[in-house]
């Protein structure tokens, strides 16, 4: 999915039977799908038509949300906090270790090595 600058909800609808994804800052912008997936997919396309109705109308467009830009920021310590936590190693041990360059443990080494050779990253 491309990355869409707003904050997304995506849940379970039961009246249409189906998960909705919808961007809350821009009003009726909703889309539909089977599974979270590909109603986050057809989400990309309803902003691509969302975006270019409002300009062809000259309706204003808001600003993205800047907790997501954080959170875009932030993702190289969340993608290392899951690390850790796949590997069952504390996230503030991996923190620390990485941060004074501490070698890890036998078995520490061994878990992210297995991880990260199971996502081709080897």
């Amino acid at each position: 999915m491309n990355s869409i600058p707003y904050q997304i909800n995506i849940h379970w609808s039961e009246a249409d039977q189906a998960y909705e994804a919808s961007i809350p800052a821009l009003q009726g912008c909703i889309a539909y799908g089977e599974t979270p997936d590909a109603a986050a997919q057809e989400l990309t396309i309803a902003l691509d038509l969302w975006l270019e109705a409002a300009q062809a109308h000259g309706k204003p467009i808001p600003k993205p949300d800047a907790t997501l830009e954080r959170l875009a920021a932030l993702a190289p310590i969340l993608n290392m906090s899951a690390i850790a936590r796949a590997c069952s190693i504390p996230v503030q041990t991996m923190a620390t270790k990485i941060k004074r360059g501490t070698p890890l443990t036998p078995v520490e080494r061994d878990a992210v090595s297995s991880l990260l050779a199971a996502h081709g990253l080897s």
